[in-house]
C-alpha cells in the first residue's frame, strides 16, 4: 500500500506498566459501525460509505438470516464519556450485525496537552507501533481466528489504518477530507486530530463480534496508550511533535469523527 510518510519507529517495552500505570485518559469517545436491526436511544446510525461497500460478508446460513432482519446501517459516533461510563453505553449502542468493512476508531482526549504531546512520538520508540504490538499480543490472547479483520490491519494491509506517521501534519489539520494518500492523510493506525476534537484517534480496531469484546478492545488500546506514557516519563525522545499549550481540555459532544 503506498502512501507518503514517515514509517513506524520500533515498539516501546512497556510490560512493566502495562495495567499498572496512572490514568492520565481524560475522555474515550468510540464510533460504532454496523447494521442495527432496531434502534434504541437517541442516536441514530449516520452514512457511511464504507460500511458494506463491498456488499455485506454473509458466508452462513446463521449470518444470512441476521443481515435479512437489518433496518438500518452505518455509523453511529457516541459522545465522549468517562471510561466508566463508556461500557453501557457500548452496548446500549452496539450494533446486531457487522463484517469485515465495519471499523471501531477509538477517541481518546489527555488530562493535559503536554501528555497529549509525548505521545506524537515515532523516534526513538513509536507510540503507534507500540498500539500495534501490544493489540498483536492482545488478539492473541483473545484467540481471535486467522479470518479475522483484525489480522489485516495489524499487518498494514487496511487502507482505512495504514502504518504510517503524520503527527506534524495531522495535528494543525482543521478540515477532514476522504484522500488516502495525500501527505498528512487521517487514514493512520493514530491520527492526531487535536485541532478538530482536541484528541488522537486510535484506527487500527475492526467492530468485534460482541459488545463485551469491543469494550475490552477499547479498553485494551485506553491501558496501552497509559503505560506508554508512564514508560516515557522519564525518557526524552530524539523527535517529538508540538502542539499548542491550551489549557481548555474540555471536549465538546461531536457527531461525528469522521
Amino acid at each position: 500500500m503506498a502512501s507518503s510518510g514517515e514509517p513506524f519507529g520500533p515498539f516501546l517495552n512497556i510490560d512493566a506498566v502495562l495495567g499498572r500505570a496512572k490514568d492520565r485518559i481524560a475522555l474515550v469517545g468510540v464510533e460504532l459501525e454496523g447494521g442495527w436491526e432496531k434502534l434504541v436511544g437517541e442516536l441514530k446510525p449516520q452514512p457511511d460509505g464504507s460500511v458494506f461497500h463491498n456488499g455485506i460478508d454473509a458466508r452462513t446460513p446463521e449470518e444470512l438470516t441476521r443481515v435479512n432482519r437489518i433496518k438500518h446501517k452505518g455509523e453511529i459516533p457516541l459522545p465522549p464519556v468517562s471510561q466508566r461510563e463508556l461500557p453501557a453505553l457500548m452496548k446500549l449502542y452496539y450494533p446486531f450485525y457487522v463484517d469485515k468493512s465495519c471499523g471501531m476508531h477509538v477517541h481518546l482526549s489527555t488530562n493535559r496537552p503536554f501528555t497529549y504531546q509525548r505521545l506524537m512520538v515515532n523516534t526513538p520508540f513509536s507510540y503507534p507501533a507500540t498500539i500495534v504490538e501490544y493489540i498483536w499480543r492482545w488478539a492473541k490472547q483473545e484467540k481471535l481466528p486467522e479470518s479475522h479483520a483484525i489480522w489485516p490491519r495489524l499487518a498494514g494491509l487496511n487502507e482505512y489504518c495504514q502504518h504510517v506517521f503524520h503527527a506534524d501534519e495531522q495535528v494543525k489539520t482543521t478540515n477532514k477530507d476522504y484522500d488516502h494518500h495525500r501527505h498528512g492523510h487521517r487514514y493512520t493506525v493514530i491520527s492526531f486530530c487535536w485541532s478538530r476534537y482536541k484528541t488522537l484517534e486510535c484506527r487500527l480496531l475492526p467492530m468485534m463480534e460482541t459488545a463485551d469484546q469491543g469494550i475490552r478492545a477499547v479498553q485494551e488500546v485506553v491501558m496501552i496508550t497509559n503505560a506508554f506514557i508512564a514508560a516515557t516519563k522519564d525518557k526524552e525522545p530524539i523527535h517529538r511533535s508540538t502542539v499548542e499549550d491550551s489549557r481548555d481540555m474540555e471536549i465538546t459532544e461531536h457527531r461525528g469523527y469522521v
